[in-house]
């Protein structure tokens, strides 16, 4: 049986006022949770009695189980899916099982079963399965598709539905999986290393044109159906903090009570054709310190008192009201906490399918360690501050007096590179508008293969322009401060992209956006869910600048003097294979104003005004390779101070053309 589907779409117009042609949201070209993984060993075949062969992906990721899958290409996640039927999907895309995108059209990912022995095997065999296009990420166009194969007994692979994107907008709110499945009645299937296979097509750019699957169940002996014995965690619980995701040990331990939060908001979905009790014994929630194996909220009963029914094959969103402290024997045990919060509900065999238990428990872990965060770590979109000038500000508040030492961003892949851009990182305090407090030029670095202990994020170190010394900045306690950057460059499709996790919600009032830096805007007030992945980094010895050092960087290049009142400025590589063979000068707004080869070790800056610049120096190896050395330089008058020289040691390797 042949199936073609088309999905239905909502067109939904999203309206952002002021916002309209200054914010842009760009689905990533890469995805660190991959890349960071440890790629599992692959299996390869089930025995004769294996059936019924069942996935709900509620198994950790980022890869599929390798007991029943033999390739890793497809994400799995708890974040990307709109209220999936199961926590956990299998999202493809057009990223390949390290991260990266696969680069040409048409391309996407593969999920294939192990072999399976279908020849003993009765009939009334079954394929079904749940399946979304869109979800949270960039939808599948009309020449994107998730196409279902089986594998005859000639290691054939025979179409056996395809499914299709759309060129008009997929409304989130109007999304729903839809459930389908295939009868396997033909012959030349029953046979004994049957597999089947899942694969997408897509532009293969990046995390793009996303396809979902979830519940996929190969059956015998019944007929497949939307309803079935399953009662299932939708979506990952919050942690333990009321406002952030994560904060610094210190700021937790002031008043921590404050801190915490009284509310859990948990979504279950009833399968079952008929109503169902969730409120037995066996449904608990606890908290536990994982460092120290502490309890913080014994196991009980969170639905306690309450006989609360799920209508059948619905789901419910319930509240959960629960306070509780943490112990001090905790708080003074050492430097840095992992919270974990558990809920489960009826952990009972008898009462699910087989293969649909892990989806009965949740866990969500809180770090509280040395840094700020709204964010969950996946960002699902970046967003783009269009155009010269525009700003963007993320509110955070201390409890305690500390020193903000570093900021982190993430950088995610998008079309193009653009490192070759600059950009101001900034902190207001107090209140927007008001002038920055601090206020720097930087490159973004893209983390591909620089990994830091914020998985994947970029740390920019509060330091001394010219001499690298760490400035951080005193913080008092109890103060608003907002971080964020401003794009320099006159951008828009192609400006800087930031990291946006838009699952999170209930945070967009400390998002803030402008154009002229007077003129502020909430994220709130627009209508825009989701937290920017930006995160200051509190305390001066936790202030570790992203290196972008490799092979072809194992040096810097020094220029003087800097600031520079007489003009001529002094370029030196230091010694090293790399021959500096061309220079180039930005002005603060990034337009190229000086572009000259290489001829000598000075350039002539003298017609330019007061200011400061950009200045980049293009080297290439004897290999052809090239790298980019990049810093600001300080035209002053002739009242003009001086500062010992600057070494650049952001060397960050190029492409070669």
């Amino acid at each position: 049986m042949l199936l073609h589907r088309y999905f239905a779409i909502t067109v939904c117009v999203l309206c952002f006022g002021t916002l309209t042609a200054q914010i842009e949201f760009i689905a990533p070209t890469y995805n660190h949770i991959i890349a960071q993984a440890k790629q599992p060993i692959l299996k390869k075949r089930l025995g004769q009695n294996t059936l019924p062969f069942v996935d709900d992906f509620a198994s950790s990721g980022p890869f599929p189980n390798p007991d029943l899958w033999i390739d890793n290409q497809v994400f799995v996640n708890t974040d990307l899916a709109v209220s999936p039927p199961s926590i956990g999907v299998a999202t493809f895309d057009g990223l390949d099982n390290t991260g990266t995108p696969y680069g040409t059209n048409e391309s996407g990912d593969t999920l294939t079963s192990i072999e399976i022995n279908l020849d003993v095997i009765p009939n009334d065999l079954h394929l079904s399965y749940f399946i979304q296009p869109k979800g949270f990420g960039e939808q599948p166009e009309q020449n994107d598709s998730l196409i279902l194969e089986f594998k005859n007994d000639m290691d054939e692979w025979i179409v056996q539905g395809v499914y299709t994107g759309a060129d008009t907008l997929i409304s989130i709110e109007g999304l729903s999986f839809m459930f389908d499945f295939v009868m396997i009645d033909d012959e030349d299937f029953l046979h004994d290393n049957f597999q089947f296979r899942f694969r997408n097509t897509s532009s293969g750019i990046g995390a793009v044109d996303l396809w979902h699957l979830d519940v996929v169940r190969l059956l015998n002996d019944q007929v497949p159906s939307s309803t079935y014995f399953d009662v299932a965690f939708q979506n990952p619980s919050q942690g333990i903090l009321s406002r952030f995701s994560a904060m610094p040990a210190q700021h937790f331990r002031e008043n921590t009570s404050s801190h915490l939060r009284d509310m859990f908001s948990l979504s279950i979905f009833n399968h079952n054709d008929v109503q169902r009790p969730i409120a037995s014994e066996e449904s608990v929630m606890e908290i536990t310190e994982l460092n120290t194996g502490q309890s913080v909220l014994a196991p009980g009963q969170f639905l306690m008192g309450s006989v609360l029914n799920i209508g059948a094959d619905t789901d419910l969103q319930i509240d959960i009201s629960r306070s509780f402290s943490v112990n001090s024997s905790i708080l003074n045990s050492q430097e840095d906490f992992v919270f974990e919060t558990t809920f489960t509900i009826d952990p009972d065999m008898t009462e699910n399918e087989p293969g649909l238990l892990n989806n009965n428990t949740i866990r969500t872990q809180t770090i509280i360690d040395d840094y700020f965060a709204y964010d969950d770590g996946i960002a699902e979109m970046s967003i783009l501050a269009q155009g010269a000038g525009t700003n963007i500000a993320v509110e955070f508040q201390s409890s305690v007096d500390d020193t903000l030492s570093a900021i982190s961003i993430q950088f995610p892949h998008i079309n193009g590179d653009v490192t070759d851009q600059i950009f101001n990182l900034r902190v207001w305090l107090d209140e927007l508008p008001s002038e920055p407090v601090y206020d720097e030029f930087f490159n973004p670095i893209y983390v591909d293969s620089i990994l830091d202990t914020l998985q994947g994020f970029t740390t920019y170190r509060l330091q001394d322009p010219f001499s690298g010394e760490l400035q951080p900045l005193f913080i008092p306690a109890n103060t608003t401060f907002f971080v964020g950057w401003e794009q320099v460059n006159n951008e828009f499709l192609t400006a800087i992209p930031v990291g946006f996790d838009i699952t999170t919600q209930n945070v967009s009032q400390f998002n803030n956006f402008s154009t002229n830096e007077v003129n502020w805007v909430t994220f709130e007030s627009a209508g825009l869910e989701g937290a920017v992945m930006i995160r200051p980094v509190m305390g001066t010895e936790n202030a570790i600048f992203t290196s972008t050092r490799n092979s072809l960087s194992k040096r810097g290049v020094t220029i003087y003097p800097n600031p520079n009142k007489s003009g001529v400025v002094n370029v030196k590589l230091d010694e090293s294979e790399n021959q500096i063979k061309e220079i180039k000068v930005f002005d603060i707004a990034g337009r190229e104003i000086i572009s000259r080869e290489w001829q000598s070790n000075q350039i002539d800056l003298q017609n330019l005004s007061p200011g400061t610049y950009q200045l980049s120096a293009v080297a290439e190896d004897d290999d052809g390779l090239t790298s980019q050395a990049t810093t600001t330089i300080t035209i002053v008058g002739e009242s003009g101070g001086s500062k010992p020289n600057a070494t650049v040691s952001n060397l960050e390797d190029l492409r070669d053309e």
